[in-house]
């Protein structure tokens, strides 16, 4: 169940370049821990060489969001 669904990197953008991971989660624990774990990973490839992680946002959607009524989107 917990997993990365997709992974979009934007090396372009200032100040500094995105990597934004969206996983599905059982959990908010459980999706930073699946978030950790690709990060990990992704470090070991060259084209990330030098990349820190400098700010972390998690952002929950769908229909659990939904019913705790913060519409489409909950931080």
């Amino acid at each position: 169940m917990d997993q990365v669904e997709h992974v979009s990197v934007h090396s372009d953008t200032q100040p500094y370049p995105v990597l934004a991971l969206y996983t599905r989660a059982r959990s908010h624990l459980a999706a930073v821990a699946v978030a950790v774990d690709a990060w990990r990973e992704a470090r070991a490839q060259p084209e990330f060489d030098g990349w820190r992680v400098v700010r972390v946002r998690a952002i929950r959607i769908g229909a659990e969001a939904k019913a705790e009524g913060h519409g489409d989107w909950a931080g």
